[in-house]
């Protein structure tokens, strides 16, 4: 209960300091919430919702009146969170116990907007160097599939910092996400996150990405912050295709000089992963090289 209480009070303090300069919407209880950004470049991501109760001004948020805030898991957050626009009903009957069992009268939700342009794909090519901030997300993002991948995101910096704005996937997911930092190695088993920081205070990230299997659920969009970090994603699958297509020209062009039908097929599944694991361990142990030299 202690860890509880300490969690929600830490959230509450990052979150106070987003919140001045946040934006806000209130609906009376009942009716239909609709959230936009007012452009479509643009994407939604929520802070808190908070039920508030007056016996007056029932419509309207003020600070003054009773309230009870939801910080853990919103459901503003499952509809809203980057997407343009978002819209949905708020029931009526919420009993806020901390109002003397009063039925709420408001429904408030804080929020900001971001670019889609500040997004940066964790499964596509990328690098950059001197950056103070970095948004990244899972392919699909805001949509919640995940192809089989194989994804690398390293950072050098300094006080890196990492915070999950919006996380989901399955129960008993085979979706291996983790990140391994200069002090330690953190695996993310939760099948939900909402505004959460991870780590802070690092010199070196990387975060892994993989799935080996079928389609699965899973989305992802965080913030990394930090000073004068240098940023390098890498999509092992992207690299293993180019590899595959270099060497079926090669046996085209070998085959073709000695008279020979050309042709170029991987017919054992098992041997196809042992080229993709190889290669992927080559490619990782060159960039810890090339790490351990800035």
């Amino acid at each position: 209960m202690e860890c509880t209480t300490w969690f929600i009070l830490l959230v509450m303090i990052e979150l106070s300091r987003k919140v001045e300069s946040s934006m806000k919407a209130t609906v009376c209880v009942g009716n239909i919430f609709s959230l936009s950004c007012g452009n479509d470049q643009y994407i939604l991501h929520i802070l808190y919702e908070q039920y508030s109760y007056s016996p007056t001004d029932k419509c309207h948020y003020d600070p003054g009146h009773c309230s009870q805030a939801e910080i853990i898991n919103p459901v503003s957050a499952q509809k809203c969170n980057g997407y343009s626009h978002c819209s949905f009903p708020i029931p009526s009957g919420f009993i806020l116990q901390v109002c003397g069992s009063q039925n709420a009268t408001s429904f408030t939700v804080f929020y900001d907007c971001f670019s889609k342009h500040q997004m940066i794909d964790v499964c596509k090519p990328y690098t950059a160097q001197n950056k103070q901030k970095l948004y990244l997300k899972s392919p699909d993002y805001p949509g919640d599939k995940l192809d089989p991948a194989n994804c690398h995101c390293n950072i050098t910096g300094q006080n890196i910092t990492a915070e999950i704005y919006d996380h989901q996937k399955s129960h008993d997911s085979p979706v291996v996400f983790m990140f391994v930092t200069n002090k330690a190695t953190i695996h993310v088993n939760d099948v939900n996150i909402r505004s959460e920081i991870i780590f802070s205070g690092m010199d070196y990230v990387e975060l892994l990405l993989d799935n080996q299997d079928k389609q699965e659920v899973f989305k992802l969009w965080m913030e990394i912050t930090g000073r004068n970090f240098r940023v390098i994603i890498v999509a092992v699958i992207a690299f293993t295709i180019i590899i595959i297509v270099f060497v079926a020209i090669g046996i085209l062009v070998n085959r073709r000089n000695h008279g020979q039908d050309g042709g170029f097929t991987v017919t054992e599944p098992e041997h196809d992963r042992d080229v993709y694991h190889a290669y992927n361990f080559s490619l990782r142990n060159k960039y810890e090289k090339d790490f351990s030299n800035i």
